[in-house]
């Protein structure tokens, strides 16, 4: 095979394959464009959304029951902790009704000065 003839098929390959991706290509966005109000496209397209919507609704759901028993529990140690602080002083001596003041038993649970002014009492 002289060069001139390869030149020649090689030239002949490339004006045939190149075409055939790019009109591939074409065809394809073509149905695309076309097929995106179609019945099935938008049930597809519903389901996908659905699968994502009930993933994000489970993940907050789970987060939500995390967050619940964290509170629970904060809660209970809370109440032990009044419990044992109460006896405590009991059995001190220093109070015979020992109660938590009102103040004291509605506020959430958080540590601020007038909460340590009164441990430290």
């Amino acid at each position: 095979m002289t060069a001139a003839a390869a030149w020649t098929l090689l030239v002949r390959i490339l004006t045939f394959c190149i075409p055939v991706p790019v009109i591939a290509i074409a065809a394809i966005a073509g149905w695309l464009w076309i097929d995106r109000t179609s019945a099935v496209r938008q049930a597809v397209d519903r389901a996908t959304t659905e699968l994502v919507a009930g993933g994000q609704i489970a993940a907050l759901k789970a987060d939500l029951a995390a967050a619940q028993r964290e509170k629970m529990a904060t809660d209970y140690a809370y109440a032990g902790f009044s419990r044992r602080m109460a006896a405590d002083a009991a059995k001190d001596g220093e109070q015979k009704d020992v109660a938590l003041p009102k103040a004291l038993a509605d506020r959430p649970w958080t540590v601020e000065q007038p909460d340590i002014d009164w441990v430290q009492r």
